[in-house]
């Protein structure tokens, strides 16, 4: 009896570990013959020392291992390397090489990569010194944009140097802190580096040589003015009036505009205080006197009249270079003796003319144009044609420097491509799709082998069982997704490839492990889409909270309730992919933002050449160069003055003149003597009295009335200093000196008045435009023209040379 129980007893313990035995058989396919990450891993080195994701064919393309390998043995030891996306890979303390080692079971250097670098570097069996610090040199010296291929070239190059624990001290002080706060320079040049260059590039193409340009021709033409105006530039110059009719028609001092080169005919410039601009006309006023006394009480009545027309001498606050009568000097005239009411007109007769009853003669030194017409004296067509000829050099230096510079950019800004060359082959494109499509074919639920299971085995055979009891067909795949895989990221993309693939109607559900985003693409089954895209909310999108199992599990049992549809479902197509071969170029350095350069960089210039111009009158008038009318710097006198700076001259220091008349608290003795001056150069320029320069005043009376001008001014101040004028140089103004002058002829030397610099150094001789009687221009001695300037030769006080010049004109 205990017999039969004993093998009763022992056959059912056969048949219970018959039925164990057939039930792990039936249950294997569901788990247990899943391999882990680190066990697939492990499986594809033994195969190949480096293995590359098929996930990241735009950034590490698999066709780039070869590379990886040849860097790999420069190290002298067996070692693997492993690139997976980042969010597989695990980082640092993951723990990922020790298992990949363990299931591996070989000794070397294990290296883990992702696309944004450097992983984990880990050592098993052989002995690697500094392999952690050139871990940690290359975290430091390399930028954020550095390829995993030139992070792994970069930790080979320090590992084999010798110094790698130096470095890795030196990159930790230098690029360490706790918000890594000095990032290494970039790599590479992406699409936004490349929008900023062609900016940068716009800007400095046009706006160097513009700003270049305009300052130039700035500076040049304050040097002509300077060079004009410049006793030594004037020593050295031998040319007739003609030619320097450029030299001052750039501009003229303070910025106002040169009545010569600037101011056309017959358009009227008025100046009140500080030669600033007012009505035409001026200020009317003149004090008179008895034409031939030097002193005396002065007059109440407010003008000097002549038998035909009425002078008003005091309108010169605005000179004009305008069609005039009067002070106009004749190369061959005599001066007209005649002071009789009635006998002369104003205007008929200037100094150094002819008077015949009203005849006039026409030939004038220092003027091309026909008595009253509207040409500029010296406005013939070469000035011009120089000032073109100056012009020309500079717009072509600018052209040429704005092509250097271009060059130069294409040669800086050079890069083409973007990233570290890599190109990925067509294979490596559709590596993943066929490696996800061959899972597939085997299995309705696929999980990344390359990545940590989100589904353990519990949670898979429970999905299993859902898929294999819904009405309709559905494929699940948990499958990360990034920027760098073949479709850009795209799951609509993603299941478009799988199906085109597979070839099967079925519902596509793409589970991405990494976001917790759940995608239901329905390809050719009938069910009501509607229903699909109104889903509850966490069976699209992850809160956070729930695993990714249980909301498969839940939304497997969302489309077993799927309504059925008349029609098979058949999605929109998506975008295609960038291509990645296009995605890596950069656009042209003169494109894009290369126009909006273009026209800030103008801008910029422009600005520049404002400030640089405002800078400039800044420093002039701290300087004292911009100096106030009646002030008491040295004023300019060319010993060799061209006409334009005679014109330009003559309008500024009668304006000064004119400004300097208008307070009223002045001694009676400097009014009456500024008045004199100022009435004597308005005969001499302003025949018409109409507050404009004579179009036909020749550089005897231009020069003339700026030596009046002058000395009335010094009168305002002191009148007993403006009795005598410097006789070497008119332009000097008031004489404070006396020197000897020996007479040409022999005798006894001459008390003549001087200024203090010729007292000290001997100035040369005043020489103005005209002609030497014999048809030459050029210039000649002041002494030797005709005209009431001469007397200042012989020593002539200034009240002698109004009195010269009234009686020259026939004014009473």
């Amino acid at each position: 009896m205990g017999a039969v129980l004993r093998a009763g007893l022992v056959l059912v313990t056969g048949w219970l570990a018959v039925l164990l035995a057939a039930g792990a058989v039936q249950a294997a396919p569901m788990g247990s013959d899943i391999p882990t990450q680190a066990a697939y891993l492990a499986q594809k080195l033994r195969d190949n020392p480096v293995y590359i994701s098929d996930q990241l064919p735009r950034a590490v393309p698999r066709s780039t291992a070869p590379a990886f390998a040849r860097e790999a043995r420069r190290l002298g030891v067996p070692t693997y390397v492993v690139v997976l996306p980042y969010t597989s890979a695990g980082g640092l303390g993951s723990g990922l090489l020790a298992q990949v080692h363990d299931r591996l079971g070989r000794k070397g250097l294990y290296v883990s990569l992702s696309e944004l670098g450097l992983g984990d570097v880990q050592t098993y069996g052989v002995s690697v010194p500094g392999a952690a610090d050139a871990s940690t040199a290359t975290m430091y010296e390399m930028p954020h944009d550095a390829t995993a291929r030139e992070s792994f070239q970069h930790f080979v190059d320090v590992l084999t140097s010798g110094q790698a624990h130096q470095r890795a001290e030196k990159g930790r002080d230098e690029y360490g802190g706790a918000y890594n706060r000095n990032e290494p320079p970039k790599l590479h040049t992406d699409p936004v580096d490349r929008e900023n260059q062609s900016f940068l590039t716009g800007a400095v193409v046009v706006g160097v040589p513009l700003a270049a340009l305009l300052i130039t021709s700035y500076a040049m033409r304050r040097r002509r003015i300077r060079r004009a105006d410049s006793p030594a530039a004037s020593n050295g110059s031998g040319s007739s009036d003609s030619s320097g009719g450029s030299g001052g028609s750039g501009g003229s001092r303070g910025g106002k505009k040169n009545a010569a080169g600037s101011t056309s005919a017959g358009a009227k410039v008025s100046f009140a205080k500080g030669d600033e601009p007012k009505k035409a006309g001026g200020v009317k006023s003149s004090p008179p006197h008895a034409a031939g006394a030097e002193t005396g009480p002065p007059k109440t009545t407010g003008s000097t009249k002549t038998t035909s027309a009425k002078t008003s001498s005091a309108q010169t606050g605005g000179i004009k270079d305008g069609r005039s009568k009067a002070g106009s000097t004749h190369p061959s005239g005599t001066k007209s003796s005649g002071t009789k009411s009635g006998a002369a007109k104003t205007g008929s007769t200037k100094p150094g003319s002819t008077k015949h009853g009203t005849h006039k003669t026409t030939n004038r030194p220092g003027s091309t144009s026909r008595p009253g017409s509207n040409s500029r004296p010296g406005s013939a067509s070469r000035p011009t044609s120089s000032s073109r000829e100056q012009s020309f050099p500079l717009l072509l230096g600018a052209l040429v420097l704005a092509g250097l510079l271009a060059f130069a950019a294409s040669l800086v800004f050079h890069d083409t491509t973007s990233g570290d060359g890599s190109v990925p082959t067509a294979a490596d494109m559709r590596a993943r799709i066929d490696r996800v499509a061959d899972g597939l074919r085997r299995d309705p639920l696929y999980v990344d082998p390359e990545s940590p299971s989100p589904l353990d085995a519990t949670q898979r055979s429970q999905l299993h069982g859902q898929l294999s009891a819904l009405h309709v067909t559905a494929l699940v795949t948990a499958l990360p997704t990034s920027m760098d895989d073949e479709s850009g990221g795209n799951a609509d993309l993603l299941a478009k490839s799988l199906h085109d693939r597979l070839h099967r109607e079925s519902l596509f559900v793409l589970a991405n492990p990494t976001s917790g985003s759940l995608d239901v693409i329905n390809y050719g089954t009938h069910v009501d889409a509607g229903y699909l895209f109104n889903r509850p909310h966490d069976l699209q999108y992850s809160d956070g909270g729930s695993a990714l199992g249980p909301r498969l599990s839940k939304l497997l049992t969302y489309l077993d309730k799927a309504p059925a549809s008349k029609t098979a479902g058949s999605p929109n197509a998506p975008s295609p992919a960038s291509d990645p071969v296009a995605a890596q170029k950069l656009p042209g350095l003169f494109t894009g933002d290369f126009g909006p350069g273009l026209f800030s960089g103008s801008l910029a210039a422009l600005l520049l050449f404002g400030v640089v111009v405002a800078v400039w009158a800044i420093v002039r008038w701290l300087a004292g160069l911009r100096r106030p009318a009646g002030a008491g710097a040295a004023p300019e006198a060319p010993v060799e003055p061209r006409p334009a700076w005679l014109r330009r001259t003559a309008r500024l220091e009668v304006a000064a003149l004119t400004t300097a008349l208008e307070p009223t608290a002045m001694a009676e003795e400097s009014r009456r003597r500024a008045w004199e001056c100022l009435d004597a150069a308005a005969l001499l320029i302003d025949g018409d009295s109409d507050g404009l320069i004579d179009a036909d005043a020749t550089p005897v009376g231009l020069a003339c009335a700026i030596t009046l001008a002058r000395v009335g001014r010094t009168a305002v101040q002191d009148p007993a200093a403006a009795e005598y004028v410097c006789y070497r140089n008119p332009l000097h103004g008031a004489a404070t000196e006396r020197e000897q002058k020996r007479p040409a002829g022999g005798g006894k030397p001459v008390s003549m008045p001087v200024c203090a610099a010729c007292r000290e150094t001997p100035g040369a001789v005043l020489r103005l435009p005209g002609s030497d009687g014999h048809g030459r221009r050029g210039h000649a001695a002041y002494p030797t023209l005709p005209g009431p300037l001469a007397t200042l030769a012989d020593g002539a006080r200034i009240d002698q040379l109004t009195r010269d010049v009234r009686e020259y004109f026939g004014v009473q």
